[in-house]
């Protein structure tokens, strides 16, 4: 095996999509969008699936797969393995951190470009950058010790814990430390640490493992996922306005509006304009009706247009807010009407899923105003004290905190559309929803969205 291809057996492998609406690389040479001209990407979705880790886009053409599905696990590959890649990609360097594959080529790939290979998920970069991670693994704190060990028992390295050994991983770390937020993306846990109580810990003073699980210690004002990500994964791609969909759907066929439409709050009172987001989901709970909506795009007011005041009307108006989830709910005025089975090149929407009911390397697909269809790969579990400075006197239970659902991402998710997308639904191929878009890291390799667990509380069905 070549000396430039550099191996890290640090996380898990998995991995794929369905249609690549843009692919997952990080330099324009590589770079290209689904649609006209493109002839190329697959309209369908053909790939081999299954739940959890273990599936392959049908562009990953590697005649192996490293994931065991007997165990459960992914391995290292042969040299011959090694050298295949090398060959196929004409890579200068590879990088394995499971799930990821971080391939450096300069050889623009034919189309569509992977999302997965071998089973791991690809991310291409030109030879110009470093090679170096996809988590930002440098903003860690060597806290934990590895001698010590909350469970005697093993967990499944490639799957999230579930939610009796969650709650018992937190109630013990609650013990020694004091908790501002979670994340369990396996095979790591990733715990950060509060701010506000003044405290400090010394190397390997605190709890290192959680059945056979890292436990990585974040430590300070930033969260986790604000914290910037090596150079070599700036996306390179700067998305314009041109991106953004602004039509009128209610004045073209069917005339309806639907998920992932442009929707708009009305201009500020100091002039400014206001924000534009994505359609969610129409629910329904009893006789009423209501949209999902993204409620910082809503700060000033709670109507709600489509597309935008000056083109478009007023479609509705917000009755319930969620702000630590980042949803509204809107009624609709009585002659909009509203398609959930019209998600342009995403699945429609067919019912709310809890968040326990999604596994790690489970695969969803989104389609916002400003990005058209991405793809997401579910990756972490985050948790958050539900209250925003620690009191020593409160335990609040890990059940009662506010649950987030993780993804890796594919697509143009740059600052200029990240935005736009926010509030647009994810939604797989069984028409399971996952959550509404609402955060993308500082390069666009990581969203995430508040779980629909609280709506599924409160009584509330997709229509």
């Amino acid at each position: 095996m070549s000396s430039s291809i550099t191996v890290s057996r640090f996380s898990p492998v998995k991995l794929t999509p369905k249609r690549p609406g843009y692919s997952p690389v990080s330099s324009p040479l590589l770079y290209s969008q689904a649609g006209v001209g493109n002839p190329n990407v697959p309209t369908s979705r053909f790939y081999e699936t299954q739940p959890g880790f273990g599936s392959r886009h049908i562009a990953d053409d590697a005649p192996f797969t490293l994931w065991n599905s007997t165990d459960s696990v992914f391995r290292t590959p042969s040299d011959a393995e090694w050298a295949w890649i090398q060959k196929r990609f004409r890579a200068s360097k590879i990088f394995l951190e499971f799930p990821d594959i971080i391939i450096t080529t300069d050889v623009p790939q034919a189309q569509p470009i992977p999302l997965t290979v071998a089973g791991c998920l690809a991310r291409f970069v030109p030879p110009d950058v470093a090679l170096l991670t996809v988590l930002p693994l440098g903003q860690f704190r060597p806290y934990g010790s590895a001698n010590r060990d909350i469970f005697p028992f093993p967990i499944p390295r490639f799957r999230f814990p579930t939610l009796k050994q969650r709650s018992a991983i937190v109630d013990a770390l609650q013990e020694e430390v004091n908790i501002r937020a979670i994340h369990f993306v396996p095979p790591l846990i990733i715990v950060e640490l509060s701010v506000t109580d003044g405290r400090g810990y010394a190397r390997r003073s605190l709890l290192g493992k959680a059945g056979g699980l890292n436990i990585m210690y974040h430590h300070s004002e930033e969260s986790f996922w604000s914290q910037p990500h090596e150079a070599s994964y700036t996306r390179l791609i700067t998305p314009t306005a041109a991106a953004d969909d602004n039509t009128n759907y209610l004045y073209t066929e069917p005339f309806t509006v639907s998920p992932g439409v442009c929707i708009s709050s009305p201009t500020h009172p100091n002039g400014m304009p206001g924000m534009s987001t994505s359609a969610g989901v129409l629910l329904q709970r009893g006789l009423e009706r209501r949209l999902t909506v993204a409620n910082h795009g809503f700060q000033h007011s709670s109507e709600v247009f489509h597309p935008e005041p000056t083109s478009g009307r007023r479609i509705g108006q917000i009755r319930l807010r969620l702000p630590p989830h980042d949803i509204a709910l809107a009624e609709l005025d009585p002659s909009i009407t509203f398609d959930n089975q019209r998600y342009f090149e995403a699945p429609n929407p067919q019912r709310l899923v809890h968040h326990t009911e999604i596994q790690a390397g489970d695969w969803f697909e989104c389609d916002g105003m400003s990005t058209g269809r991405i793809d997401l790969c579910a990756r972490g579990l985050g948790a958050f004290y539900p209250q925003r400075d620690y009191h020593p006197n409160i335990k609040i239970p890990y059940v009662n905190w506010n649950i987030e659902l993780q993804f890796s991402a594919f697509g143009i998710l740059g600052v200029g559309v990240k935005d736009g997308i926010c509030g647009a639904p994810l939604v797989d191929d069984n028409g399971r929803v996952a959550g509404m878009f609402r955060f993308i890291d500082n390069i666009g390799h990581f969203a995430a969205t508040a779980s629909m667990d609280l709506l599924i509380h409160q009584g509330w069905a997709v229509v």
